[in-house]
């Protein structure tokens, strides 16, 4: 016999506190404590032992950093009726917003800008954009739901406790609420760039996370994340996005090198990148990240406070698809490194991750189906292609590092070394290129 829906207003001291609207979501106190009632099990054991809410406040943690999302902190305090016992949980919580879309999307698309050939409208903000990209909400919501029981040995993610997918049709929020790890880990800004370590750690990560897909996963994960959102969606905007935005955000940097790859810019041989050439060298296609950058890693914290360079979570699985899956590592380095760190990655990141996934693959008995040789063909087409991911985000990262929080050194410093960065990765873009499909070049 299924049990009788609780009125959410039990959970407060204050019955009228449920009704509240937390911070400026749409959504009520009471529903946020229903939610975790049902599926965090510490405040569930609290609410058993009599515990009631006495607050609920919530803060926007990202403010204008969030490309598509609004994220709330969100801090629960507790007592017991007689006032001796006191407890407090946090948790995250994940508005997916139009508005941050909207914003996104004129960041992409600069709609007053140039393609250095005229005025070009790209990716407009119009309800249809925005509906397609909604989609990568409940994407996210698929990845957790279908992954939320995975070993954090495997693969690092924080705990879910509630999706709510986003309907189009009823104008339905999309949520995640999830662990709070804002105490146990750090993020490393964009500026500063990961270390040698710190992506052999998360490319670790992904070889066992590629092995389970293989090897132990349900595999209806091939069907739930059949299409990636790119596919198709953007065709005709592709090329307008590189060079426009680009070439706006800082075109002494990009002007040069684009000139060589402009034929490169190409929406089928960007697709050829992204998945094609998997199949055709032999790799497995498998789920990629998709938008795998210092945003979207979190790194663990040891008890004494010290910061250490193991992955505490990988998060913002938006984007997710099936495909090249050496492109994450390739966004790693390529968006994430100072030159002289991405070279010294480039001559043994592949042979790293090669390592870990066939020592995993020869342990269990299974055949690798590929060779470091077939692996290396795929990382060169990835990398090339995240050369033009560079492009086409520049000013989503110029953004994010103009939000960074440090007293070190000023913000026009910090991009400098970031352009150094794009500028260093472009370069040795149109010389790989040169080696591998110099038709590509102009």
């Amino acid at each position: 016999m299924a049990s009788a829906a609780v009125d959410a207003s039990e959970y407060f001291v204050n019955k009228d506190t449920s009704k509240e609207t937390l911070a400026d979501s749409v959504f009520s106190k009471g529903f946020i404590a229903e939610k975790l009632a049902e599926n965090h099990h510490m405040l569930r054991s609290m609410l058993q032992k009599l515990l009631k809410i006495r607050e609920m406040a919530a803060n926007d943690i990202c403010g204008a950093k969030g490309f598509c999302s609004q994220i709330y902190h969100i801090v629960v305090l507790l007592e017991s009726s007689n006032g001796m016992m006191e407890e407090k949980i946090s948790v995250i919580l994940k508005v997916f917003s139009n508005e941050r879309i909207e914003n996104l999307l004129n960041t992409w698309g600069d709609t007053n800008g140039s393609n250095g050939e005229g005025n070009i409208s790209v990716w407009k903000p119009d309800k249809e954009m925005i509906d397609k990209v909604r989609k990568i909400h409940n994407i996210e919501c698929d990845f957790y739901n279908h992954f939320r029981k995975i070993s954090k040995d495997i693969l690092p993610l924080p705990e879910i406790y509630y999706t709510q997918k986003t309907d189009m049709a009823t104008n339905k929020p999309g949520i995640i609420i999830m662990e709070d790890l804002t105490e146990k880990a750090y993020m490393v800004p964009l500026s500063k760039g990961l270390t040698v370590q710190q992506v052999k750690n998360v490319v670790e990560c992904l070889a066992k996370f590629h092995y389970y897909l293989l090897c132990e996963a349900d595999q209806s994960w091939k069907e739930t994340f059949k299409k990636s959102i790119f596919e198709g969606e953007f065709k005709d905007c592709a090329e307008a996005a590189i060079m426009g935005v680009a070439l706006n955000c800082n075109r002494e940097v990009f002007e040069e090198p684009l000139k060589r790859l402009r034929k490169a810019v190409d929406y089928e041989f960007g697709m050829y990148c992204y998945k094609g050439c998997a199949a055709e060298v032999g790799l497995p296609v498998l789920l990629v990240h998709g938008d795998l950058w210092s945003n979207n890693l979190m790194w663990k914290r040891q008890e004494n406070g010290k910061l250490s360079d193991n992955v505490a979570a990988i998060i913002d699985w938006q984007i997710l698809y099936k495909g090249n899956f050496t492109l994450d590592i390739a966004r790693l380095i390529v968006i994430c490194c100072d030159s002289d760190v991405r070279l010294e990655l480039e001559s043994c990141i592949v042979e790293h991750y090669y390592e870990i996934f066939s020592h995993l693959m020869l342990t269990a008995g299974k055949e690798m189906g590929y060779n470091l040789e077939q692996l290396k063909k795929a990382y060169q087409y990835a990398s090339i292609n995240m050369a033009f991911v560079l492009c086409y985000e520049s000013s989503c990262y110029k953004q994010s590092i103009e939000g960074e929080d440090s007293a070190d050194e000023s913000t026009n410093e910090k991009l400098e070394r970031f352009w150094k960065r794009a500028r260093s990765a472009l370069d040795d873009t149109v010389n790989m290129l040169q080696k591998v499909a110099p038709e590509w070049l102009t």
